[in-house]
């Protein structure tokens, strides 16, 4: 390794050991991953924490979950990648909320794969960026597309941490396996900082048998690995993302919210 990676590698290890960097993913769509980077990221920020939110997800929903006026938007996550006179600062956005700041999401971002094709590097552009004023902020929470891409690997190189969500299914948690196995990929060869901090059950119905018998299965293989607190069904998260706000500011009092206070604070004492 020369110098210069040896100083990049040394500055981004200071600047993580400043800053949470928590990576939301999942291999498998419908449990919930949007909606719980939305409402971690939401209250990190109702705890005091400067908290930034990417968007990493080309289907942009963190960025709509938030209410944002893409009408006037000038650059995204897109431009950050793909951009090299771009840094990070110059991306984020301000929201409603105090302590809470977006960097949004694009369509294009699906395209990321084929413009950078061959380029050197081209899983670190992420945390190239986060040279950039990263510990201006407490906390940042990557909304992580769910499916394995270039744009994948550049989120699980830039987070110290990743939370995996499940719906409380047993096909659901099938798909835990692949993402045990390319979290340790890329342990292994791009970013030795990441780890798997949690998984959390989402969509739980303590009615049902399945629920219990899903969670009751997680915990016999992965035991304190996984979270206590689990995510119920509520119509009220859902809601909540149509009139451009995070659950816990939408519904504070709901079950869904205080079930997202309450696995955040979790989150905070396991990082």
């Amino acid at each position: 390794m020369n110098g210069e990676a040896e100083s990049f590698m040394e500055e981004r290890e200071h600047l993580m050991k400043l800053t949470k960097v928590i990576a939301v993913t999942s291999l498998k769509g419908g449990v919930g991953k949007t909606t719980s980077a939305v409402n971690i990221a939401a209250c990190f920020a109702g705890r005091g924490l400067t908290t930034l939110l990417l968007d990493m997800d080309p289907h942009t929903g963190a960025s709509l979950h938030l209410g944002l006026d893409f009408k006037n938007l000038e650059l995204t996550a897109y431009d950050l990648l793909l951009d090299p006179d771009i840094v990070l600062r110059d991306v984020v956005c301000k929201t409603h909320w105090e302590n809470l700041y977006l960097v949004p999401s694009t369509g294009t971002l699906s395209e990321l794969d084929t413009r950078l094709e061959g380029q050197v590097g081209r899983e670190q552009r992420l945390s190239e960026k986060f040279q950039d004023n990263l510990n201006t902020y407490d906390a940042v929470v990557i909304d992580a597309p769910p499916v394995a891409s270039l744009l994948l690997y550049n989120v699980l190189c830039a987070a110290r941490f990743a939370v995996v969500p499940f719906r409380t299914d047993y096909m659901s948690t099938k798909a835990i396996d692949d993402m045990n196995r390319l979290v340790k990929g890329v342990a292994k060869r791009l970013n030795p900082d990441i780890d798997i901090l949690g998984y959390f059950g989402t969509m739980y119905d303590r009615r049902t048998k399945e629920s219990e018998a899903c969670m009751k299965e997680m915990k016999d293989l992965y035991g304190k690995k996984v979270f206590d607190t689990v995510i119920p069904s509520n119509a009220v998260l859902a809601r909540a993302a149509r009139h451009g706000a995070p659950g816990i500011e939408y519904a504070r009092d709901s079950e869904g919210a205080r079930s997202y206070e309450q696995l955040s604070d979790e989150i905070l004492s396991r990082c």
